[in-house]
């Protein structure tokens, strides 16, 4: 560690982009998402983003899974689209009454 002054505390080393997507096993298009969206503190000295350890330390700690049960694992469909009633007769028959309904 570097220390910039006595009374100070002791600078962090920062990693790029890649290395910190090395280290949580993500690529780094995912790591800049996360940078983008505000999730995960991030510097740019000299132009270039760089996070520390404990930037990804908490960023990870914030998006730990604590589920009450397996259950809340798995998604579930979306609410907002009702889902379709199946018809009770085939395809073939579909179609037979489509073509029917358009002949006058």
């Amino acid at each position: 560690m570097v220390r910039a002054k006595s009374s100070e505390a002791p600078i962090e080393p920062l990693f790029t982009v890649d290395q910190v997507g090395e280290m949580v096993g993500l690529a780094r298009d995912a790591i800049y998402r996360a940078i983008a969206r505000g999730e995960l503190e991030a510097f740019k000295p000299c132009g270039r983003l760089r996070v520390t350890k404990s930037g990804v330390r908490e960023w990870l700690e914030r998006t730990r899974v604590r589920p009450t049960s397996p259950i809340d694992l798995i998604p579930r469909g979306n609410p907002t689209v009702p889902e379709r009633p199946k018809p009770d007769y085939s395809f073939r028959e579909r179609v037979r009454r489509r073509r029917e309904a358009r002949v006058p």
